[in-house]
């Protein structure tokens, strides 16, 4: 029932979300039961491949097929601020010249909230994963030296690299719960795609 859902004194609030989501009542609790009912066929569905166990075997014969999809890449870890302008960026590079703390300064000139709220630091960046100017900048620094402004279309970096990992190949039992993992999923996949074929 609709009560049940929008729950105490929570009438106001329902309608406002109706109204909003463009949605007559009739249509909201459509889409949930339709939500519900998908929750629990997949849940069904996949009952038993969840409960099934991975061999060894199977996460042994995995892991020796697919050995570069599991490999490391070359990783480092980045102290940052990312500030909107140049000049904003030259006085974050200035105060950490100066000696003032990493999270201070990320405090008072960093607009990327995600590596502001752990102090400006980011942990195991692989090469790639930001945007070019950036990514090329942080895998030519030397470790240790504070770099930038670096100019993206985010804002300018200034950074310094504090950690060089090297690429790696984890081993088996490493790699063993991850793979385990990996295989129930698809599992689970494949016997939804089996479900709808049926169907």
């Amino acid at each position: 029932k609709a009560a049940a859902f929008r729950g105490k004194n929570g009438e106001k609030r329902y309608q406002d979300f109706l109204k909003r989501s463009g949605m007559t009542e009739e249509q909201f609790l459509s889409r949930l039961r339709l939500q519900t009912l998908q929750q629990r066929l997949t849940q069904k569905v996949t009952e038993k491949e969840s409960k099934r166990v991975v061999t060894d075997a199977e996460a042994k014969d995995y892991y020796d097929k697919n050995k570069s999809s599991l490999a490391l890449p070359v990783r480092r870890d980045v102290n940052v601020v990312l500030a909107q302008t140049k000049r904003r960026a030259d006085q974050a590079k200035k105060a950490l010249e100066g000696g003032q703390s990493l999270k201070r300064v990320a405090e008072k000139y960093s607009i990327d909230a995600a590596s502001k709220a752990q102090g400006g630091r980011l942990r195991d960046v692989a090469k790639g994963q930001h945007e070019k100017a950036f990514d090329e900048a942080v895998f030519s620094a030397r470790k240790g030296e504070l770099e930038g402004p670096v100019k993206t279309r985010l804002g300018y970096y200034v950074f310094e690299v504090t950690k060089v990992s090297s690429a790696s190949q984890p081993t088996f039992d490493k790699s063993k719960e991850r793979i385990e993992n990996l295989l129930r999923s698809q599992r689970q996949q494949k016997a939804i795609e089996g479900f709808r074929e049926d169907l």
